[in-house]
């Protein structure tokens, strides 16, 4: 029995997973009967009914694999499905949105058992169960939409209201829309060898006290309706292979590094002996970083940030002001200052030197044979995706943004994907050819700054801890027993001084502090050459409020930075001592 057992798992194991079928017309056929008659009967006493409804029904067949020093932790295919539902009372002037209720906000509604937010449904529904799903997650959400239009307009009675805009803006041109797409073979018995070798790097380092090695590969299909007769089903996928590691030095500090690769199909994937050559990288890196310290002091002059470093700085202190948001008018005084919204007014000023421009190229699938993994052709609302060109010249002349308007930002550029407004496939470009550099050339330039300062060395930054990497992969594998320096500071992994001789030394453990948005108008020159960085973007905004996606496969493009002024800090925090008893060997 046992033998049969085995041999039907390794059957099943080789069986190419994927792809989705043909659409299910009978979903479609669900969520739009059961749109029509909520928006034909809904209703509650004296309530408002609702003058817009969404429905969208999302499938994933998704495959993990994760392992560590050469064994299998978890693998798994699984199919999955949820639904979520958006009511909106009142009319596109002024409805239940853009309003944040403190008590609902930090305690719930009354109706959250029943739930309308990422609802788990059966994978294969009957038309009569999906009915009954969305009939139940209408209910919640028209329930507690009521309940903040209620608020929302008895708050307005004892105010001055200044925000006249629209709430929601009215679409004129209604579309039904598909992106289907073949689906890869994603074969799970295969992935499973791959982690194992590679993972199995690690067991020859035993300075090294946690490691992990995982691929995710996550097709999913979305079926979208809303009472204005838009309709879409969109397809989409990508393939992502973390190495992650972690140790201490004997002060105790933290010592992390990783290496991740994105790719749409994975077949594009780099080869195991890729894969097990980066894990050796990684491994050696930390094995380095035991023998070196911070620096003496903390920073203040010309930093150069190379490659996945150039990256990561926009992508974490840049990047995200470039999303149009709302500030919401809120109930007994409550706000939160919002740094990611500095550019709300800024639109027509310069937040970047003259030669450098930034566009969004959601349609963009790759550049220069890398893949590149925000692609898509239709946004969460229901339009169809277009480039837009948001700095030129170092002006910003727009934001990304949904249906939702904003004083500067009247219409939408479709790029709500994941659940709110969010980049895509970010180019920055600059224009100017003098203010290109070779690498060599850059580092000349630097060490000019350095001497103009009297001071002793330079900064060249080559990686930074990934902010996706910090609270999952790398969260998941110390399980505490390592403390991550959280927040929004930029952990440096990899770096070095750069003397006026020419010659350099390595440091580790250092933070570049939040950079303020302003510094980025101070770059002086940028390499010559661009590269692609693909990732997973944390959602700008928060998940916790949208109901939708934390992470999303995104893409910056982009040369190396030369800042003429910036910052390092001494990490100063009194970490966890390390082992008493050292990994025997």
């Amino acid at each position: 029995m046992k033998f049969i057992i085995t041999i039907l798992l390794v059957v099943l194991l080789n069986i190419s997973t994927y792809s989705f079928d043909k659409p299910n017309e009978d979903i479609m056929f669900a969520m739009k009967n059961e749109l029509q008659r909520s928006m034909e009967e809904l209703k509650i006493n004296d309530l408002e009914s609702p003058y817009f409804i969404e429905y969208k029904f999302v499938e994933y067949n998704a495959s993990s694999i994760r392992g560590s020093l050469g064994s299998i932790e978890a693998s798994n295919n699984s199919k999955s499905a949820y639904i979520s539902v958006g009511v909106r009372v009142g009319d596109y002037s002024f409805d239940n949105t853009n309003f944040f209720d403190v008590g609902l906000g930090f305690f719930g509604s009354s109706d959250d058992e029943e739930g309308f937010k990422k609802r788990s449904v059966s994978y294969e529904p009957s038309i009569n169960y999906l009915r009954k799903e969305f009939w139940l997650a209408t209910d919640a959400a028209y329930k507690q939409t009521a309940e903040l239009y209620s608020k929302k307009q008895a708050i307005l009675k004892n105010r001055m209201r200044k925000d006249t805009i629209p709430d929601f803006n009215k679409l004129e041109t209604i579309k039904k829309l598909q992106d289907i797409k073949t689906i890869p073979e994603f074969n799970l018995a295969k992935y499973q060898e791959i982690v194992e070798s590679v993972s199995s790097v690690f067991s020859s380092y035993p300075d090294i006290y946690t490691s992990g090695v995982s691929i995710e590969f996550i097709p999913q299909r979305i079926y979208y309706v809303n009472s204005e007769g838009i309709e879409y089903i969109k397809d989409s996928y990508y393939t992502g292979f973390e190495i992650v590691a972690a140790s201490q030095d004997k002060e105790g500090m933290p010592v992390f590094d990783h290496y991740t690769a994105y790719s749409l199909n994975p077949k594009d994937l780099p080869s195991n002996d890729s894969l097990i050559k980066a894990a050796k990288q990684v491994a050696n890196n930390i094995s380095d970083r035991l023998k070196i310290s911070q620096l003496d002091d903390f920073y203040v002059g010309p930093i150069i940030f190379k490659g996945q470093a150039a990256g990561q700085i926009f992508a974490q202190s840049f990047l995200p002001k470039l999303i149009s948001q709302r500030e919401p008018l809120t109930d007994g005084g409550f706000s939160s200052e919002n740094e990611d919204a500095v550019f709300q007014r800024k639109v027509g000023g310069r937040v970047l030197p003259e030669f450098l421009s930034i566009t969004d190229k959601p349609n963009l699938t790759e550049w220069n044979g890398v893949d590149l993994i925000g692609t898509y052709k239709i946004d969460d609302d229901g339009l169809e995706s277009q480039d837009v060109e948001l700095i030129k010249n170092g002006y910003l002349e727009t934001l990304l943004s949904d249906r939702v308007p904003t004083k500067r930002i009247k219409k939408s550029n479709a790029h709500k994907r994941g659940g709110s407004v969010m980049f895509s496939n970010l180019i920055v470009e600059n224009n100017d050819s003098d203010k290109k550099l070779s690498s060599n050339e850059l580092e000349s330039k630097l060490l000019e700054f350095v001497n103009k300062r009297e001071l002793e060395f330079g900064i060249v930054i080559t990686k930074i801890l990934d902010a996706n990497i910090r609270y999952t992969s790398l969260y998941r594998i110390t399980n505490g027993n390592i403390e991550i320096p959280f927040g929004k500071k930029n952990y440096v992994m990899d770096g070095y001084k750069l003397y006026a001789d020419g010659s350099s030394e390595k440091f580790s453990g250092m933070i570049v502090p939040t950079m303020n948005v302003l510094l980025f108008k101070d770059i002086v020159s940028t390499g010559n050459e661009l590269k692609t960085m693909n990732y997973l973007a944390p959602a700008v905004i928060s998940p916790y409020l949208t109901g939708g996606d934390s992470y999303l496969p995104s893409s910056i493009t982009l040369p190396d930075l030369l800042f003429e002024d910036a910052e390092l800090h001494l990490i100063e925090e009194d970490f966890k001592r390390p082992p008493y008893v050292e990994i025997s060997k």
